[in-house]
């Protein structure tokens, strides 16, 4: 969620070169829950779904709250010193940055995963990410109480 709410409200002005594997966090809920009757003692189970670039993660967010995305694409070197920057600021001022310096050094990496064996195991759910950041942001923005977690 804190990602959604950096890009849902301009807190964060660029993307960078990297991507992750998103998830709804109902959705791992759904698998954790799950694990618990359906997992194998010992195994290890990846709770994924969308593996997209940052620069289409902030697409759909803004796309998502009617804003508009951010039109820079920083290289690392620039992101890694902005966090930085942004985490010293943020110890001499007492506030929680955007980006930490550890988040701005992993974010230029490709960090994507598959999560066919949860799938299959533990029968977790895929939420389309569109309707996940749109559940997540009408939660940020109070209109919603987070969704109950139900086992399928």
């Amino acid at each position: 969620s804190r990602l959604v709410k950096a890009f849902m409200y301009r807190e964060l002005p660029f993307a960078t070169r990297g991507g992750k594997c998103f998830v709804y966090v109902g959705d791992v809920a759904t698998a954790a829950v799950n694990a618990l009757t359906m997992g194998e003692p010992g195994e290890a189970y990846i709770t994924g779904n969308a593996n997209l670039p940052f620069t289409e993660f902030a697409r759909i967010v803004a796309s998502v709250n009617g804003v508009a995305p951010p039109l820079l694409v920083l290289p690392p070197a620039v992101v890694a010193a902005y966090g930085r920057t942004m985490g010293w600021l943020g110890r001499l001022f007492g506030f929680e940055p955007n980006l930490s310096y550890a988040t701005a050094r992993i974010s230029s990496d490709d960090q994507y995963f598959s999560s066919k064996k949860a799938i299959l195991h533990l029968q977790m759910p895929q939420t389309d990410i569109e309707e996940a950041i749109r559940m997540t942001s009408a939660w940020l923005r109070g209109e919603t109480a987070p969704a109950p977690v139900v086992s399928p």
